[in-house]
Formats: C-alpha cells, sequence, structure tokens
C-alpha cells in the first residue's frame, strides 16, 4: 500500500485523530485537477483511503465557504468518491445531503470545475436557497453527537485496519 498510515493510529483515543491519521498520508499528493489525473491517484487507493479523503476534504471546504465554494474549486471533483465514501463507511446523512447538493446543479454532475462554474451561474434564487439549506443541514450533522463523523470514519478505520495501515488484517 502506497500511502500506508503508521499503525499506531488505530490506538489514538480521540476519532478526529483517527481520521486524519489515515488522511494525511495522502494529503499532499493529491491532484484535484485535472479530473484525469485525480481519477488515475484514487485509483491507487484503497476504497476506504478514497472514502475518508474525499469526505475530509469535502467537509472542510463545506465549512471553509458552503456547497458553492466546494463545487466552484477543484475540490468538487472529489463530490462523487464523498458521495460513495458516505454510504461505505456508514455516514449517511452526509452522502444524502452531498447527493441532494450535487443534484441541484443537474441530472449529471459536471466532473470539471469550469462546467461546475457554469452550472453554478445559471443556479436561481430558489436554488441557491436550497444550496443553503443543505448546507445548514450538513453543518447540523457535524455538530450533532448522533452523526459525528469523525466517530463514523474511526469505526471504519478501525473495523478494516487492511485499507489503511500497512500489514494489518480486519479483526
Amino acid at each position: 500500500m502506497k500511502f500506508a498510515a503508521d499503525p499506531k493510529v488505530l490506538r489514538l483515543k480521540d476519532p478526529s485523530a483517527v481520521t486524519w491519521g489515515v488522511v494525511e498520508p495522502l494529503w499532499d499528493d493529491l491532484p484535484l485537477t485535472p479530473f484525469s489525473k485525480l481519477n488515475s491517484f484514487m485509483a491507487e487507493l484503497s476504497v476506504g483511503q478514497r472514502a475518508l479523503l474525499a469526505l475530509d476534504w469535502c467537509q472542510k471546504e463545506i465549512l471553509n465557504g458552503g456547497f458553492l465554494r466546494l463545487f466552484y474549486n477543484g475540490t468538487g471533483n472529489l463530490v462523487p468518491w464523498a458521495i460513495d465514501g458516505a454510504e461505505l463507511v456508514g455516514a449517511i446523512p452526509y452522502g444524502d445531503l452531498l447527493k441532494k447538493a450535487a443534484a441541484v446543479l443537474g441530472a449529471e454532475y459536471p466532473l470539471s470545475a469550469t462546467a461546475r462554474r457554469k452550472a453554478s451561474a445559471r443556479l436561481t434564487s430558489s436554488q441557491k436557497r436550497r444550496l443553503e439549506k443543505l448546507e445548514e443541514g450538513f453543518i447540523d450533522a457535524l455538530d450533532a453527537k448522533s452523526t459525528d463523523l469523525g466517530v463514523t470514519c474511526a469505526r471504519y478505520v478501525r473495523g478494516h485496519p487492511e485499507q489503511f495501515v500497512r500489514g494489518r488484517r480486519a479483526g
């Protein structure tokens, strides 16, 4: 595994530190654009690494400027992986919100920042309000103990260490 995390990450108590511990080895090498490079990079990762990396980037971008910012930047290329990743790790509310927000841009999610910017520029005020409500829902989910993304992701990491740490098996 090219981007294996330090096995010590599995012993960390703080769930967010566990998640960051498996995402951090990938962080600096991630090519957000063009999509073809990103796609090749993501293909080298385990399904769990793809899920957590995409979820981490997307939630940080949403907190930093909302869905419109996520869609505007190259990080928006990660949305399809984040949607699938949320389902994989059991973070269903996040996947649902991401899916609904992506659908505001059209039936087919635009895979380039340029296409997403054009789609965003065509949004009506009603569609923008819809995105704002979805952002609020996303942030509320992050703040709720019952849907703590760090806890959910850490649980997945601990249950599937072979996807994150070299030489580890699920146990």
